[in-house]
């Protein structure tokens, strides 16, 4: 402390101290005047009795309050504890301590907490339905709604509610035109479901739609058992409207009318299962290029329940209506003239509306491509680009196709496949199987923004199971060769034809006419560069037979290597022919080779032999004695008679031999008979045989024998004297062809008579064969039936000349000779009548042949195209005796 001016003044630490003292003193002071002011006090929710002084500094406090209240300490009386939602009863001795002992409409409403510091909801009568579903442990925490419901879970209510919008089965729609125009909506499958309509097109003003629509709303009967708090419940259609709506070729929308059919006044009460409603609806709008008229199908789906207050006498509440969920539909006619475009269509590009990997295959993977930028939608007639609504999307379909004998149909009703793409997709996939071959249609439906559609279409055949067979009862043959060959022998030079009408076949074609003509799309959309006009698989159908759609020929001679395959030019003749420059000898294979549709091949062949020449018959005699040739026999025991002769096929062979032998004069028979053809299995001739190998065929003998003493058996052995008998002979080759040849036998059992033989003139030869040779001429040296074969001098007197004869009187027989008849055959007269024969033979074999080959053309064009038998037959008549 320090005094100023007289006075006296504190410093700031006697200030400090005079403080601090003043303090304590007071706080003493309060400390004794509390220890006796501490009695009982007024504090709110403070139980009676239950206080206490005391504290830091000194207070009063309650050592315990009522529920829900606890003690805050002294000086601050009994506060609130926390509250807990719908706790009716709670305690506490401090803020984090609180429990609950009792809960709003406890065990109905909320229920109380295993550890009693919360209410939990309890699903119950008061908007906490969870029905239909399941509480578990009655909470609606753990509210599970059944199949197709949603919980709807908030602080004032527990609901499930309907997740799935009713059903427009049926909007069936039709729009008439002002004069009587009519186009219904139809489904793009075998259901009639509202949702499966396809929008109707069409260029006339609509003045009439008519509908009728059918909705349903049915969701399965709940599997749990109700709660006691649910009295009852329904669901069903509630409300349907019907509204007409107009579509602008920008898009705009605009609502034209609205025409209520099912109107909700009872809170869901009245919802039924079905509801179903028509009606006439008058237009008076006019459409415009590219605008869109549209009928727009509204269905509710809703219900509604009744609640049982268990609280309260079980009284019924109300219905009480679930929340209505929407469904709709809607079918449009669109009056747009300028359907959507392709180039092709104008000669724009060469480009095609629709393009698959491949037309044909046997694989069940396919691509489909379509080029975006080749299609177009166009501007509407007196338009301006911005109208144009451009291309909206590409939509495939594919359906198969019924195969008819007649007109095949595509099945549109069934749809195998079928995905809409937007316009920037231009290619998908197709995996098309099946146990047998199919014929798809692959249809293209662009649509543009207007919903104006344009389709093209292409086919595709499916087919990995067929192949290519042939059949017996329908022959594949050379036509040009000989019936009676078996079509194996051609006897002509002309061409070599060949048929095989219906031999070669795929069955499956054969049964199902897959290939035929298809008929138009029904509702004549698709047509131009939009239909598949091309080969193969063309709507006109693809020329084939049976399924073969060419064929391929081939050809070789003598066994050389084949010829260059030829294409058949007119496949469904099923015949060819080839002028191949054929001649007597060759041996032509020709080789058909057909394709199916799929390009399977099977391939066969057929041999053909050319001879148009008859069978050699040389040497025919009448052999005795180991002498030939002889031409009478000398006993009328006909059966001692035997034939040679030589018969011979250079070309086709010998196929049989017949012979006959019968009277000359009246045609009388006595026997007939075949020989056997010696054939032999070597590839040569032995030496030394009588045998030869023909151009075809196996060696063979060629000289046959034939007696006759069979004759015996049949009693016709006996024959007459100075009677002509004739054998014939029919050699036929394995070309048919036939050549006859017939010899004269005449049957001379006597002898000839005695004459006289003068010598006419003589002349001396020199050389090696020196001699003389003398002409003579004989007088009566005859027999009556046969000429003299040989005259031999009976000595060695000399013969008389011819001057000496006439000086001679009647009475010279003093100086004849005696001729006698020599039983050796004289070898200058054997020459002889062998020339003459064979002049004779050969003469008459040229004008056969002559007149066999003018036979062999005629025949060769008749209808049948058969072969006929020629016979040459040769008649030579000499006779000798021996």
């Amino acid at each position: 402390m320090s005094l100023s001016k007289g006075k006296y003044q504190f410093t700031d630490i006697s200030m400090t101290f005079i403080s601090l003292m003043t303090k304590n003193i007071i706080l003493l002071m309060m400390k004794e005047t509390g220890k006796a002011a501490c009695r009982h006090i007024n504090i709110p929710h403070c139980k009676p009795g239950q206080q206490s002084c005391g504290g830091s500094p000194d207070g009063v406090k309650c050592t315990q309050c009522q529920d829900p209240y606890y003690s805050g300490g002294y000086n601050r009386g009994c506060l609130e504890c926390p509250r807990i939602n719908h706790c009716t009863a709670r305690h506490c001795t401090t803020p984090s301590d609180t429990i609950c002992s009792e809960c709003e409409g406890n065990n109905v409403l909320f229920k109380l907490s295993p550890d009693r510091k919360s209410c939990e909801r309890m699903c119950s009568h008061q908007n906490d339905y969870c029905w239909p579903g399941t509480c578990g442990s009655e909470l609606t925490k753990n509210c599970q709604c059944a199949r197709n419901f949603t919980r709807v879970l908030t602080a004032s209510q527990t609901t499930c509610q309907p997740n799935i919008p009713p059903e427009i089965q049926t909007c069936g729609t039709v729009v008439t035109g002002p004069n009587g125009e009519r186009v219904q909506a139809l489904s793009s499958s075998s259901s009639t479901e509202c949702k499966n309509l396809q929008d109707m097109y069409g260029n006339f003003q609509p003045v009439q739609l008519t509908f009728d629509m059918v909705s349903s709303f049915t969701l399965p009967k709940p599997n749990d058992a109700k709660p006691r708090f649910i009295k009852e419940h329904n669901f069903g259609v509630t409300d349907t409207n019907v509204y007409i709506e107009k579509i602008s070729v920008s898009g705009s929308r605009s609502r034209l009318s609205s025409h209520q059919q099912l109107v909700d006044r009872s809170s869901g009460a009245s919802a039924n299962a079905y509801f179903a409603s028509e009606a006439n609806i008058t237009m008076n709008r006019v459409l415009s290029d590219g605008e869109t008229l549209c009928a727009v199908f509204e269905a509710f789906g809703g219900g509604y329940l009744k609640s049982i207050n268990v609280m309260s006498s079980n009284s019924v509440s109300v219905a009480i209506p679930y929340r209505k969920i929407k469904q709709t539909e809607q079918v449009c006619y669109r009056f747009d003239s300028s359907k959507p475009m392709h180039c092709k269509e104008k000669d724009l590009c060469n480009k095609e509306p629709l393009t698959v990997s491949r037309t044909i295959t046997s694989s069940s993977i396919q691509t489909i491509y379509v080029d975006m930028g080749s299609w177009f939608d166009p501007v509407p007639a007196r338009g301006k680009a911005i109208q144009a609504s451009q291309i909206e999307s590409y939509e495939i379909r594919v359906n198969e196709v019924n195969p008819s004998s007649d007109v095949s149909t595509v099945y549109y009703t069934k749809t195998i496949f079928s995905r809409k793409t937007t316009a920037d997709v231009n290619e998908m996939t197709l995996n098309l199987t099946s146990d047998s071959p199919r014929l798809y249609c692959i249809t293209l439906e662009v649509t543009d923004v207007a919903k104006n559609p344009r389709q093209a279409r292409r086919f595709i055949l499916y087919d990995n199971t067929t192949f290519i067979e042939s059949r017996n009862d329908k022959p594949f043959i050379v036509s040009s060769a000989s019936s009676q060959t078996e079509f194996k022998w051609q006897t002509h030079h002309h061409d070599i034809c060949l048929s095989w009408k219906d031999h070669f076949f795929n069955r499956y074609y054969l049964d199902n006419k897959l290939l035929n003509p298809i008929a138009p799309e029904p509702n004549g959309l698709i047509q131009g560069v939009y239909e598949h006009l091309q080969a193969p698989l063309s709507v006109n159908g693809t020329p084939n037979t049976d399924g073969i759609i060419s064929f391929m020929v081939a050809w070789n001679v003598n066994g050389d290597s084949f010829s260059k395959e030829v294409k058949v030019s007119d496949f469904l003749n099923q015949t060819f022919c080839k002028n191949v420059g054929v001649k007597d000898g060759d041996i032509y294979t020709f080789q058909i080779r057909p394709i199916d549709i799929v390009g399977h091949t099977y391939a066969e062949n057929r041999t053909v032999g050319i001879d148009r020449s008859v069978p050699h018959i040389k040497n025919i005699w009448l052999t005795k004695a180991g002498y030939l040739p002889l031409f009478v026999h000398d006993s009328r025991d006909l059966s001692k008679m035997v034939f040679t002769f030589d018969a011979i096929d250079p070309h086709s062979g010998i196929s049989s031999i017949k012979y006959s032998f019968g009277v000359a004069d009246d045609s009388l028979e006595l026997t007939t008979g075949m020989l056997a053809v010696k054939k032999l299995s070597n590839s040569t001739c032995p030496k030394a045989a009588k045998c030869y190998c023909p151009d075809i065929g196996s060696c063979e003998m060629y000289n046959y024998s034939i007696a006759l003493n069979k004759l015996v058996q049949t009693g016709k052995h006996e024959g007459d004297n100075n009677r002509s008998y004739v054998f014939t002979i029919k050699v036929t080759n394995n070309a048919m062809l036939s050549n006859i040849e017939r010899v004269d036998i005449l049957v001379d059992d006597s002898f000839p008579g005695v004459g006289v033989m003068y010598e006419v003139a003589s002349t001396m030869q020199t050389g090696p064969t020196q001699g003389i040779t003398s002409s003579i001429n004989e007088e009566s040296l005859l027999t009556t039936e046969a000429t003299v074969s040989s005259v031999q001098h009976a000595d060695t007197t000399k013969l008389r000349t011819w001057s000496e004869k006439q000086s001679v009187n009647n009475d010279d027989n003093n100086n004849t000779v005696l001729i006698a008849l020599c039983t050796t055959v004289s070898v200058v007269a054997v020459v002889i009548i062998a020339l003459v024969g064979a002049i004779i033979y050969y003469r008459r074999r040229i004008e056969a042949l002559k007149c066999g080959s003018t036979s062999k053309e005629i025949n060769m064009n008749n209808a049948n195209n058969q072969t006929g038998q020629r016979e040459n037959e040769g008649h030579a008549q000499v006779v000798t005796d021996i």
